[in-house]
């Protein structure tokens, strides 16, 4: 395997454990032993840990190398209402053409409420996470498809226990995937601005779920 394909590899592999809860919060990412876990070198997992840092994945502390970040409740309000803001301005920009792949729809739309057939989202994580992509790229701007996407990489993690904070459900997917699918951006704007207001509202219960042992999907 080439130089280049193990750094991409390595990279595609700790992104994947972060979003997923494999690393948590808090946890120290030693190149060392991430590099025998992934069969790889420590130069190309270093290389990665760097390349996430970039995107907010990793932090990093003086003298104490790189870490899981640990979101405070004011992180986790400022990344949510970050979310909103880029989702409407995608409306906004969208205006009237802000109508989703017919393609995309064809596979995803009439099944939005089932996680086992639809289109690879098998949690509600990765449902909204493919909405929201699908809503940005509708104002065609790779900027904000990009910021979108670097959100969504961030809250995944906390997506992923939602359902026990505050009970999110597929019924919520599914009603903002059908405002988007019927071209009804009016209605898709409300529900967009509610999904994030309860996430505010319940980023107190939210951010001991991140840290706390054996809560949430692991």
């Amino acid at each position: 395997m080439s130089p280049g394909l193990t750094a991409e590899r390595v990279y595609a592999a700790l992104k994947r454990e972060l979003k997923h809860g494999d690393l948590r919060p808090g946890d120290r990412l030693d190149p060392a032993r991430l590099a025998r876990e992934l069969g790889a070198s420590p130069t190309p997992v270093r290389d990665a840990l760097h390349r996430l840092l970039g995107e907010d994945l990793v932090h990093a502390r003086a003298h104490d190398g790189f870490h899981v970040p640990v979101p405070s409740e004011a992180d986790l309000r400022d990344l949510y209402e970050w979310n909103r803001d880029l989702l409407l301005l995608a409306l906004r920009k969208a205006g009237g053409s802000a109508v989703p792949d017919p393609g995309v729809l064809s596979r995803q739309d009439s099944r939005a409420g089932d996680p086992e057939a639809n289109a690879g989202d098998r949690d509600v994580a990765s449902a909204v996470a493919g909405l929201f992509r699908e809503i940005a790229a509708s104002a065609a701007s790779r900027q904000l498809a990009r910021a979108v996407q670097h959100a969504s990489d961030r809250l995944h993690p906390v997506r992923r226990v939602e359902a026990e904070a505050i009970a999110a459900s597929w019924d919520e997917v599914a009603s903002m995937r059908g405002a988007w699918a019927a071209g009804a951006t009016g209605d898709l704007r409300r529900q967009i601005g509610a999904y994030h207001r309860r996430r505010v509202a319940g980023v107190v219960r939210l951010a001991p779920l991140l840290t706390t042992p054996g809560q949430g999907p692991g």
